[in-house]
């Protein structure tokens, strides 16, 4: 234990007086690299938010005029109010009668930190949900 202990000391001393840089080199060269992969994270995460976030104010928009609770103008109002933010969505909700179509879309630079996922999932991100109308009784 004694010999590991001034093995480790010696270790520890010669690290100290070792100046050349090469710690600080290789921190400088891989940060940009961890902090790329970071954003990205952070800004998949972002979009899957609100693509979440857009499947659930659709579909409880959704619902609510196939209940009969809300017209096609309410249902948009309701539908801007409860996804909002300050982002700018485009509710399109449409009903012939028996079906329910509600269409909420939104420009990816809006809801992302950058435009780089444009590329791979379009400039827009869009979800459309269909219901049948309930039968009032």
């Amino acid at each position: 234990m004694f010999v590991f202990y001034n093995k480790f000391t010696k270790y520890i001393s010669e690290f100290r007086s070792d100046d050349s840089g090469a710690v600080t080199v290789e921190f400088v060269l891989w940060v940009p690299v961890f902090m790329t992969i970071l954003w990205l994270v952070a800004d998949a995460s972002l979009l899957f938010f609100s693509n979440t976030k857009m499947w659930r104010v659709a579909s409880d928009t959704t619902r609510q005029v196939a209940v009969g609770a809300l017209d096609t103008a309410e249902a948009e109002a309701f539908a801007r109010n409860r996804s909002a933010q300050g982002k700018h969505y485009l509710v399109n909700v449409t009903s012939n009668g028996t079906i329910v179509t509600t269409n909420i879309s939104i420009d990816i630079g809006d809801v992302s930190f950058t435009k780089l996922f444009a590329f791979a999932v379009g400039s827009k991100m869009s979800v459309t949900v269909v219901q049948r109308m309930e039968p009032i009784v």
